[in-house]
């Protein structure tokens, strides 16, 4: 009978304190004595258990689906394959072995769909169950699940001599040393993108004597973030190697480079369409599956019902393409967002009579939000596009006891702070009408959710 042998990791958090060390302790103990109960399981598909404290043992997925469900319920976090998720896994032959990219790679797409909707389950458990089912809708599936992502960011290492770009994995847990496992050819990636990213790894490659952090991709330019200050040489350089290609090719110094990887003010065009300093330069904030966030675009517009002269309040706007489908609609509003490259980017695609931008945190930007409804002669409608945190706890209160709004569209990308902020608006002003989980992320636990809420008006 064919086995498959695989690897899960537990993730179990152990500062350093004395009460931590003592239940990881525990566990292993617990663990070790029930090895001998595992091994002697049916082979029906054979499984490596592995922690960060290099606790193993080899048994059958039956078991493992026994006994680690309850040895596993005091962690944060349970495992994938604490259900037998990983049972039919197989990567794709293109995907290196070492990638730490995509979690689920390989799983049957339906079974990462399953797996995906019971998370959206867990993370709105607090709430009634029956007004629960009404709200939510089925997940919505990519309609590409492979060759979606269009952009990325890529390290660079030098290994055996030469410059290497791709995704870092951690050699020990705890520990800042990493290696980058190479991507050359991803299957997630549309294939634009893995032609710019062979193209311009090959071009790099032996230029081991610039201090390149590493590369920031989409399908019609090339970053190139440099760990130093300005240098005319490496400039001169990077302009001669793309002299004779078609691509936009920028360069963000950047000596502090790390976990803040570019630098937003030392941007440069050094070959394309603009030279000098950049004013549009790659790395602002986009989905990276654009048919999808189509998709869910196209729901909230038939939610909100955007008629010309309507308004909209658009906050954490991103790249601004919510905001251009509101303008073509008719509509005018105010947009919000932090990146200022974002806003530059939007600004002359906008009717300033009609839209205005703003850079900025939202939280920070609440005086303008109310002058602005307050100015508005018909009740507005609002689209919210946070990060994974949510909205910011002020942010979430004024909209909660917010008056001035009719309706409101939420995508969410973490479905737990969803919840939470859901909690608060549905104690102020909100009613909940539907629950769309979209799947923006296939081959990884993520997934998207939309909310549409409705104001409550008092009788």
């Amino acid at each position: 009978m064919h086995q498959i042998k695989i690897r899960i990791k537990i993730p179990i958090k152990t500062p350093h304190s004395p009460l931590n060390r003592t239940k990881g302790r525990n566990l292993k103990s617990n663990l070790l004595k029930r090895r001998l109960k595992i091994l002697p399981f049916g082979p029906d598909s054979l499984c490596e258990f592995t922690s960060k404290r290099k606790i193993s043992w080899v048994g059958s997925r039956a078991a493992v689906n026994k006994t680690l469900i309850k040895t596993l319920k005091k962690s944060k976090k349970r495992p994938d394959a604490a259900k037998g998720f990983w049972s039919t896994r197989k990567r794709p032959d293109a995907c290196p072995a070492l990638c730490p990219g995509c979690r689920w790679i390989g799983v049957p797409y339906s079974e990462q769909l399953g797996e995906k909707f019971e998370r959206l389950n867990e993370a709105f458990s607090g709430f009634d169950p029956i007004q629960y089912s009404k709200w939510t809708q089925s997940l919505e599936p990519s309609p590409l699940p492979w060759r979606y992502r269009a952009r990325g960011f890529y390290r660079a290492q030098i290994q055996a001599g030469r410059f290497v770009f791709g995704l870092t994995r951690k050699l020990k847990a705890g520990y800042p040393e990493f290696e980058v496992i190479e991507i050359p050819i991803c299957p997630v990636q549309t294939e634009a993108l893995n032609r710019v990213l062979v193209f311009a790894s090959g071009l790099l490659a032996q230029e081991i004597e610039i201090p390149i952090f590493g590369l920031i991709l989409d399908e019609q330019s090339i970053g190139i973030v440099i760990k130093s200050r300005f240098s005319e040489s490496t400039h001169r350089r990077i302009s001669e190697l793309f002299a004779t290609q078609s691509i936009a090719v920028w360069i963000n110094w950047n000596p502090s480079a790390g976990d803040r990887v570019v630098s937003p003010k030392h941007w440069q065009c050094v070959h394309g369409p603009r030279q000098g300093t950049a004013t549009f330069p790659p790395g602002e904030f986009s989905q990276v599956h654009s048919v999808a966030h189509q998709r869910a675009l196209t729901r909230a517009s038939d939610f909100l019902r955007m008629r010309p002269g309507d308004s909209v309040l658009d906050l954490y706007s991103g790249g601004g393409r919510s905001v251009r489908l509101w303008q073509s609609q008719g509509a005018g509003g105010l947009a919000i967002e932090l990146s200022g490259t974002a806003v530059e980017r939007l600004r002359p695609s906008l009717n300033p009579s009609r839209f205005e931008a703003l850079q900025g945190r939202v939280v920070d930007r609440l005086p303008q939000i109310d002058r602005w409804l307050g100015a508005q002669k018909s009740p507005p409608m609002a689209y919210l596009n946070p990060p994974r945190e949510g909205l910011e706890t002020a942010v979430v209160q004024k909209l909660s006891q917010e008056t001035r709004l009719v309706r409101m569209a939420y995508l969410s990308c973490q479905p737990r702070t969803l919840a939470r902020d859901l909690d608060i608006l549905v104690r102020g002003n909100w009613d909940i009408e539907a629950l769309i989980p979209f799947d923006f992320f296939p081959q990884t636990p993520h997934l998207e959710v939309l909310a549409l809420l409705k104001f409550r008006r008092n009788p």
